[in-house]
């Protein structure tokens, strides 16, 4: 076990700086070029009439192999997609289709960073793998609707891997040759993560709960032990408070003084895994995002081309357009390169008013009576909705706080009603027993980088030290002590 805490302790110093390789929204905006109206000429109809307008979870527009199209995804996790020039169904993602896909990524992706579209275009991706299914770095379930997965090498000065969808003909994923290597130092030894065991779910967090467990009660146990054989009044020999000498001795002290931060950490890791459910709700009335979207209108205006169009047109750096519906009624909601959103036809004014009318007009569907016991609007983070850790969240949003059993609070961008975040009472626990006390997500630190920074560093590198002097004396304790012979001993055996 002290293997183990050196080895979490080190790499969470590492995930601090170098995530866990995934594809940041900026990240696909920038290998997205710009939408172009003109291309545009039909709207998605069709599309939603053939899976069916009740079944719909998602629905954008997009850019697929240079051409616009729209991709839907259904409430199972299933995407379709079609052309939005012709119409036409996206084609079979061949490996050669997955090479135009990569290279027109990457190329707006460089346009980006020096604003010529001719720069470094003389990279020549090649196909890696066709039809991945899983591997190290793509083992997360949100990718389960893109499967199998054609793996891209870039050729470029960064070493960069695309993962390209067969499904869809996005790039979902990307790693760089820095990403990789650090996380073999970072995220894979944290988590336990290698792809032989992450691949099968239930075993990796059996695994992870067992370690974590072990590890709360090697902690607690030596916290134990280090208080009965302090002595503070009838000290030992030399008047010193321990009967322990070297590294034995800086052990005791050192474990003293990090007993709390060693166990908190330990526990935290393992309630993160949320064992035996502790944090899951089993209530029957429970306010989802599906609950609140409601049912998309097949028949709405803002389906149309003419309407797609004009948000095309009035917004020329547009790079997606996700619609949005609420109530029956649907919004398109324009993101450009910033990631900035803006809604087809409504002024600043209106704005409020329409998250305002999103909230009013949510429906839910539950067993008991449920409302809505307070709406506030917050313009700055507040200990459950913050961003850190590279996720950046929008402000200004609502709070709405709920009287269900499990007392659900929900934050909606207050600029565009998109439902963001919901947390419920156990969840809110949660947040304090991991976030708190495993990442030390505590405002008064998070808005103060490098304050964060430098406590977190120096609190793991104790447990370093702390895991490192545990390592010597097992070391010590357990070796094997050879029996001295003579030297004529020795010479005879050897003869």
């Amino acid at each position: 076990m002290c293997l183990f805490f050196l080895m979490w302790f080190f790499s969470g110093i590492v995930m601090m700086y170098v995530a866990f390789p995934s594809l940041t929204p900026q990240e696909r905006l920038a290998g997205l070029p710009h939408l172009n109206a003109n291309a545009v000429l039909t709207g998605p109809h069709s599309l939603i009439r053939k899976v069916g307008a009740d079944v719909v979870d998602s629905l954008r527009l997009t850019t697929v192999l240079t051409r616009p199209a729209y991709l839907l995804k259904t409430k199972e996790g299933k995407l379709h997609g079609i052309f939005a020039d012709t119409g036409g169904k996206i084609p079979e993602i061949t490996s050669d289709r997955a090479l135009l896909a990569a290279h027109s990524f990457y190329r707006h992706t460089q346009s980006q960073k020096t604003s010529e579209l001719n720069t470094e275009l003389n990279v020549k991706p090649s196909i890696i793998r066709e039809s991945v299914f899983v591997d190290q770095w793509t083992v997360s379930s949100s990718l389960n609707p893109h499967r199998p997965l054609h793996k891209v090498a870039l050729n470029d000065a960064t070493a960069m891997h695309l993962y390209i969808s067969t499904t869809s003909g996005e790039v979902v994923r990307d790693t760089t040759k820095h990403e990789r290597v650090w996380n073999w130092l970072g995220a894979n030894l944290h988590w336990i993560y290698p792809v032989q065991l992450r691949r099968h779910v239930s075993i990796w967090h059996w695994v992870v709960v067992v370690l974590s467990f072990v590890g709360v009660l090697s902690v607690l146990t030596g916290g134990v032990i280090g208080l009965v054989r302090l002595r503070l009044r009838k000290r030992y020999r030399d008047r010193d408070i321990t009967p322990y000498r070297g590294v034995n001795k800086y052990h005791h002290i050192l474990g003293l003084v990090c007993f709390t931060f060693l166990f908190t950490y330990i526990l935290s890791g393992l309630l993160s895994m949320n064992p035996f459910g502790v944090f899951s709700s089993n209530a029957s009335c429970q306010i989802n995002e599906d609950l609140y979207a409601g049912k998309l209108r097949e028949d709405s205006t803002e389906l149309h081309r003419d309407s797609i169009s004009k948000l095309v047109e009035n917004n020329d750096d547009l790079k997606e357009i996700l619609f949005y519906w609420v109530a029956d009624r649907v919004y398109p909601i324009g993101i450009t390169i910033n990631g900035n959103k803006l809604l087809n036809d409504i002024k600043d004014q209106q704005l409020r008013k329409f998250a305002e009318d999103s909230v009013a007009k949510a429906g839910f569907h539950c067993d008991t009576n449920v409302s809505i016991i307070q709406v506030s609007v917050l313009n700055e983070f507040d200990n459950y909705y913050y961003s850190h850790h590279g996720s950046e969240r929008p402000l200004p949003v609502y709070k709405i706080e709920f009287n269900d059993k499990e007392e659900t609070w929900i934050y909606i961008n207050a600029r565009t009603g998109e439902w963001i975040l919901s947390r419920t009472a156990k969840q809110r626990v949660q947040r304090w027993l991991y976030n708190g006390l495993h990442s030390l997500d505590f405002l008064f630190l998070i808005e103060r980088r490098p304050l964060w920074d430098f406590t977190v560093i120096t609190l793991c590198l104790l447990g370093v030290v702390m895991s490192f002097s545990s390592i010597v004396i097992a070391f010590k304790r357990l070796r094997v002590k050879l029996p001295k012979t003579s030297r004529q001993t020795r010479l005879v055996k050897s003869g």
